[in-house]
C-alpha cells in the first residue's frame, strides 16, 4: 500500500489487505500490517513487511547459468526499464526467456535507487568489523559491481554508481538481545529526526549492522533461523525510508548464510541486501505485483534471490551475483 499519510494525532492500524504469498509476491516477501504515527510532530507510517534472504542450509535454491568475473563483452541494454509490464510480457525474448524456465525481472513501475548512499549504522559499540565493513561499502559502491545494473534503469532514473555517505555507531541506545523490525524503525526514525545520520531522500540506504548474539524478528521470521539478512521500507513525512537489516553472521547463521568465513559471508549478505534495495527500495511498502514494486520476479523473487549465495570477489571483496536479464545469467560485473 504506497499512499501519502495523513497526520493523525492517534495511533492507526491498517491490515494489509494481503501478505506475501496471498498477494502473489514472492514467498521471502514477509507480510504484516501498516501503523501510522505522529512522531515528533511527524507522520510516520511503519511497515511489516520486507523482504528476506533466507537462510539456505543446502542447494535448495535453483541453480542459474553463471559468467565470468569481469571477461564478459559488453551487452546491450534492454528495452525493460521503459516498458509496462504488459509490453515486458509480450516481448519476444522475455516470452523465451519465461519458456525456458529462467527467471525475468519484470519492471512493475515503482522507483530504483539512482546513486546509493549507503549510511552504516552499527548498533551498539560491539559491532564487529565497522571499519572493514565502511570500506566494504565505500568501495562497492563505486565499483563494476554496480555498473551492470544500470540495465535496470527506468524511463525516469539511471542507476549509476554510488558512495558511503555516512556511518554512525549507536552507542547510547544499544539494542536488547531480541528486537523487532518496528523497533528498527523507530530508531532509525530517531536518529533522522536527531539528525544523527542524514535524512532520508531517494538515494539513502541505512545498513543496519548488529552484534553478534542479538535475535532480530520480522513478522513471524526470526534470524539465524529463518533469514540471514532484509530489506525494507518505511515512510517519515510522506517520504519513503530505505533500509536493510544486517543481522551479525556467527553463531547459528554461519550455517545457513554462506559457504564462506565470517566476513565474507557478512560482504555477501550485505551485497545481497544492497543490489535488491537499488533496483527494488520500495518492497517494503508493497502488497500486489505493481507499484511501488520495481523490478521483481514473481516465482523467484528479487534480483540477489535468484543466485542466492552464489558468491565472487570484486574490487577484492566477496560478493554475491545477481541476475542479469540482458544475459539471462548471476553476474557480479
Amino acid at each position: 500500500m504506497h499512499f501519502r499519510p495523513r497526520i493523525l494525532a492517534a495511533v492507526s492500524i491498517l491490515t494489509l489487505a494481503a501478505c506475501g504469498r496471498q498477494s502473489g509476491l514472492h514467498p521471502n516477501s514477509q507480510g504484516g500490517e501498516t501503523r501510522e504515527e505522529l512522531v515528533y510532530g511527524v507522520s510516520v507510517v511503519f511497515s511489516e513487511t520486507a523482504h528476506l534472504m533466507p537462510l539456505q542450509y543446502e542447494s535448495a535454491a535453483p541453480v542459474f547459468p553463471i559468467v565470468g568475473d569481469g571477461s564478459e563483452d559488453a551487452f546491450p541494454i534492454p528495452p525493460d526499464g521503459s516498458l509496462s509490464v504488459e509490453e515486458q510480457e509480450s516481448n519476444d525474448d522475455s516470452s523465451t526467456t519465461a519458456a525456458a524456465g529462467l527467471p525475468h525481472l519484470l519492471y512493475y513501475g515503482g522507483p530504483v535507487m539512482p546513486n546509493v548512499k549507503v549510511v552504516t549504522i552499527f548498533w551498539g559499540a560491539n559491532v564487529n568489523n565497522q571499519a572493514a565493513l565502511n570500506r566494504f561499502y565505500s568501495t562497492i559502491t563505486n565499483s563494476p559491481y554496480i555498473d551492470w545494473l544500470r540495465q535496470y534503469s527506468t524511463r525516469t532514473q539511471a542507476i549509476g554508481r554510488g558512495r558511503l555517505s555516512a556511518s554512525y555507531v549507536d552507542r547510547n541506545h544499544p539494542p536488547g538481545a531480541s528486537i523487532t523490525n518496528q523497533q528498527i524503525q523507530a530508531e532509525l526514525n530517531r536518529l533522522i529526526a536527531a539528525r544523527a545520520v542524514p535524512a532520508n531522500d531517494g538515494n539513502t540506504l541505512y545498513m543496519v549492522h548488529f552484534p553478534a548474539g542479538i535475535s532480530i524478528s520480522m513478522g513471524t521470521s526470526r534470524s539465524c533461523v529463518q533469514f540471514c539478512a532484509y530489506h525494507s521500507t518505511f515512510q517519515r513525512a510522506g517520504s519513503n525510508v530505505y533500509y536493510g537489516v544486517m543481522p551479525d553472521l556467527s553463531g547459528a547463521c554461519a550455517r545457513g548464510c554462506g559457504p564462506n568465513t565470517y566476513f565474507n559471508n557478512t560482504t555477501s549478505t550485505s551485497s545481497h541486501e544492497l543490489i535488491e534495495s537499488i533496483t527494488d527500495p520500495a518492497v517494503g511498502l508493497a502488497t500486489r505485483l505493481g507499484p511501488p514494486l520495481a523490478w521483481y520476479d514473481s516465482r523467484y523473487g528479487e534480483i540477489a534471490d535468484i543466485c542466492n549465495q552464489n558468491q565472487t570477489v570484486v574490487a577484492g571483496f566477496t560478493v554475491q551475483r545477481g541476475w542479469s536479464n540482458a544475459g539471462n545469467f548471476c553476474r557480479a560485473q
